[in-house]
């Protein structure tokens, strides 16, 4: 009995056992199962079809280069039932072909320049032919060479004159840094031996409130066919937060006049703001306040305070009160 038959058998049985008057669930059913035996009798046949795949060039050796009209894409004329085009399709319908460098048969192409390899034997490989049952009618290109040729190449510096804005209250602990501090140039133009630097720009912030970490644009001549290594340049800002402390400060006063100066008063607040490192090992004894007398003759002055800290990384200063009243007073 032949499968169309059977299929007759089948449903014959199937309108048997359908409750009399559900003619549209009796249709319903016929017309799934007619359609799944149509489906397999058509996935069951022959058919040509033709896979493009795109190619990626991988561990091209650093001083070579790609001719302009390299091969970009390879086609597969393939033939097989519907399933097994299908099982192959799921699989294999997006993916790209590598071409490896590294690979012994690469490096035949670059040692004998005009040489060319069978298309199969570099591709079919990589996609599940063999798996799928599918037969591999014709390859285009059907054969694959490369001319790989000499690059010029020159290391040469980043320059960036970056402008950075810090916010209030924070600063720039260290100078900016860029990473890679030099890339190298590959072209096939000489032109690129003339060049003595690579200007970059940042997209920084407005204002920076903590580390910036970002992407630079390289800025590359137009007119020259340049590739570079590494192919990315980033910036690092460290910026940190600002810390204060405030001391208690007994005033002293202009040793010339130690026994006969009085001040009023005795005391003034000092606020110190630096870099946190700084701060955090001030203490009260590296901060001294004294004023200056500026005449003898004067009894009574409004003198300015000043004060000392031997420490470097301090901002700024806040004294209170900025000016005392001293007095000389006379020696019996």
């Amino acid at each position: 009995m032949s499968g169309i038959e059977k299929a007759k058998s089948f449903l014959s049985v199937l309108k048997q056992s359908i409750a009399p008057g559900n003619k549209l669930f009796a249709f319903l059913i016929c017309l799934l199962v007619s359609s799944l035996l149509w489906s397999f009798n058509v996935l069951s046949e022959n058919f040509t079809h033709y896979s493009n795949h795109s190619i990626e060039y991988v561990n091209l050796p650093k001083g070579k280069m790609l001719p302009e009209d390299h091969i970009k894409e390879v086609s597969f004329e393939l033939y097989g039932s519907g399933f097994q085009l299908i099982g192959f399709l799921w699989s294999n319908s997006q993916k790209s072909l590598k071409v490896d460098f590294k690979d012994d048969q690469m490096q035949t192409l670059i040692q004998q320049p005009g040489t060319q390899l069978p298309s199969a034997e570099i591709f079919s490989r990589q996609l599940s032919f063999k798996d799928n049952k599918i037969n591999v009618r014709s390859i285009s290109p059907s054969q694959f060479g490369l001319l790989v040729s000499k690059k010029f190449s020159k290391t040469i510096p980043i320059v960036i004159d970056p402008t950075i804005n810090i916010a209030r209250g924070y600063y720039q602990s260290t100078r900016f840094i860029v990473q890679p501090s030099s890339i190298t140039l590959y072209s096939s133009e000489k032109e690129i031996m003339e060049l003595t630097e690579i200007k970059a720009k940042a997209h920084l912030p407005d204002e920076l409130r903590g580390d910036y970490f970002g992407r630079l644009s390289l800025l590359l001549p137009d007119a020259v066919d340049i590739s570079i290594s590494p192919s990315n340049a980033w910036i690092y800002v460290p910026v940190k937060e600002e810390a204060s402390k405030r001391f208690e400060v007994n005033l002293n006063p202009d040793p010339l006049y130690r026994k006969s100066l009085l001040c009023m008063p005795s005391k003034v607040t000092v606020e110190l703001t630096g870099n946190i490192e700084t701060i955090s090992k001030l203490h009260p004894y590296d901060v001294s306040a004294y004023v200056e007398v500026e005449s003898k003759g004067n009894k009574s002055s409004l003198l300015a305070v000043k004060i000392k800290y031997p420490l470097n990384g301090i901002f700024s200063t806040k004294v209170n009160p900025t000016h005392v009243e001293c007095y000389l007073q006379e020696n019996d």
